[in-house]
């Protein structure tokens, strides 16, 4: 509907420094003459919104403006309060369930109906908590911390690092930090962070925002990556497609071939194959499938 794109232009600008008539019409799958007219309507009711010129052409909209909160309707509350409670799973803060009251307030109407319901409390490791509440502190205050880390080649060392943002991904909760030693940033998996100390050091410099560093973070990312080759049996393809995903390179009645890239280093996907038994085969590459045998018959020394 044409109300629809006309706030959705508008919500855009307001989230946005600029955007060009080209990324619009894109967004909205719509002609470039189309939004130039529908910026010009927005204009006429009151929307103040600037033509820009120039290599960075487009429109822009005041910084003064802001939206009614009268736009937003049940079901975008009800987004709203499904993320927030999903958020509040993962990691349980006054702040979170303050800011669920003052959502759930604004609407008078608003009725709990989400079809969808978000459960993050397997992010809920022991003892991560206080560690994410340091950071916080850390972000908050600009203030360094020190911690030592243990990496995946099993190498324990102390870190300075002046920490950026929290992340949770890979079932897991990460830190993007910039590493005082090496001038660089840097992904910290907490559960390998132990006397963790917030500093009364400030930080020495200014960081760019988060998505901007992690997004150079990862066209940058020096982990060696490995391709993996495996033989499985049919009985297994759901659960071997839920974990190791992949693609299916070739499939008989019997078995199939799954092709998967990982990080050489990382423990999982090599303690799944391991978890998987006789139903998988390693064929690519040979050390690995090595590494695989070697770790079976070690094993099994030590049940003898």
């Amino acid at each position: 509907m044409k109300i629809d794109r006309l706030l959705g232009i508008t919500t855009y600008l307001l989230n946005h420094e600029y955007a060009s008539a080209k990324l619009l019409s894109e967004r909205f799958e719509v002609s470039i003459r189309t939004i130039n007219r529908d910026v010009d309507i927005l204009n006429m009711a009151g929307i103040p919104i600037n033509t820009l010129f120039g290599p960075k052409g487009g429109y822009q909209i005041l910084n003064s403006f802001k939206l009614n909160n009268q736009i937003v309707d049940d079901d975008s509350y009800n987004y709203i309060i499904t993320a927030l409670k999903g958020l509040n799973t993962a990691y349980q803060d006054k702040r979170i369930k303050n800011t669920l009251d003052k959502i759930e307030s604004i609407s008078n109407s608003f009725h709990n109906n989400s079809n969808i319901i978000l459960d993050f409390s397997l992010a809920k490791e022991k003892n991560q908590e206080e560690k994410i509440k340091a950071i916080e502190a850390s972000i908050q205050n600009k203030r360094q911390i020190s911690f030592e880390y243990t990496n995946s080649y099993n190498e324990t060392n102390t870190k300075l690092v002046e920490p950026i943002v929290i992340i949770y991904k890979w079932y897991a909760w990460y830190m993007l930090g910039y590493c005082v030693k090496h001038m660089d940033y840097r992904l910290y998996k907490l559960v390998r962070i132990k006397n963790l100390t917030l500093l009364d050091d400030s930080f020495i410099k200014e960081h760019r925002p988060a998505n901007d560093i992690l997004n150079d973070y990862d066209k940058l990312d020096t982990d060696k990556n490995i391709n993996i080759v495996l033989r499985c049996k049919q009985e297994v393809k759901i659960q071997v497609e839920e974990y190791l995903k992949g693609t299916i390179t070739k499939e008989d009645e019997k078995y199939f071939t799954l092709a998967f890239c990982v990080p050489e280093y990382e423990r999982m996907w090599f303690s799944l194959i391991l978890g998987f038994g006789n139903d998988v085969e390693i064929l690519e590459p040979i050390d690995v499938r090595n590494r695989l045998i070697n770790h079976i018959n070690n094993t099994i020394e030590i049940y003898k």
